[in-house]
């Protein structure tokens, strides 16, 4: 077997960009079904991970996969694709790190990814990103690592010196979340955004409409979505935010939230 109908299993995502996203990563399978190669994928979020994951376990009688990110709880982690009897897996991975005295300039996760795609780099190649004391970790494939370490130096107007290591070296760094609690008369996710972000009902509307809001990483085209505890929102243009804590409603009936935003 080689070809396989990417329509058939693309049909049920409504974002066209993911669509786009998975019909690529799935030439990828079928070169290991035509030729028995070892195949990686492009990096992706959990959303996709979850998509593109279901479509190879359809496959589980001819390739295997695994998922590699870094870190086990990394947030972007790619697919090595494989035929089922292969067992010398190498993990694709390398970690650029950037070290500089960071005190006088707060960068940010997104100084960080716009000076990496000022390289001509795209997201898909370019896995978590750890904000560190003096240091900016970037976890990438292997063949272009060294591009990245000669290439990168400067972060916002810091200059910077990259060198590669193990993928084993990375540090952790969990996020920092600014909380705010706020009001909301409901958990739908147009009255959230409304009240997170402070824009009016219309404009959280359009955004959600429009394509541009994630809901635990998946693209959503409805208004009318309803938030859970622990729920991540992403609009375009605005940032992220999770829904920290659910303390009960006020005396007119709305519901106390904690949000909690970051990077």
């Amino acid at each position: 077997m080689g070809i396989i109908d990417k329509e058939k299993y693309i049909a049920f995502i409504r974002d066209e960009e993911t669509k786009i996203f998975i019909k690529h990563n799935l030439s990828k399978l079928e070169s290991v079904l035509k030729s028995y190669e070892i195949k990686k994928t492009d990096f992706m979020d959990p959303y996709r991970q979850r998509v593109f994951s279901s479509v190879l376990n359809s496959f589980s009688d001819e390739v295997s996969y695994r998922l590699f990110g870094g870190l086990k709880l990394a947030e972007r982690k790619l697919f090595l694709i494989f035929p089922y009897y292969e067992q010398d897996i190498q993990d694709p991975l390398k970690l650029v790190r950037f070290e500089s005295d960071f005190s006088f300039d707060n960068i940010t996760h997104k100084d960080c990814l716009g000076a990496l795609m000022s390289l001509g780099l795209t997201r898909e190649k370019l896995g978590d990103i750890y904000i560190g004391n003096g240091y900016v970790d970037v976890v990438t494939l292997d063949n272009i690592a060294d591009y990245i370490a000669i290439n990168l130096t400067k972060i916002r107007h810091s200059g910077v010196k990259g060198k590669i290591l193990p993928i084993e070296q990375i540090k952790e760094v969990k996020p920092e979340f600014i909380y705010r609690d706020i009001i909301a008369s409901s958990l739908r996710v147009d009255v959230v955004i409304s009240a997170a972000l402070n824009v009016s009902r219309q404009v959280s509307s359009a955004v959600c409409e429009n394509g541009k809001v994630k809901v635990d990483f998946e693209p959503i085209f409805s208004k009318s979505k309803e938030l859970d505890l622990d729920s991540l929102v992403s609009v375009r243009g605005y940032g992220r935010f999770k829904i920290a804590g659910i303390n009960g409603k006020t005396s007119k009936d709305k519901y106390r939230l904690k949000v909690g935003f970051y990077d």
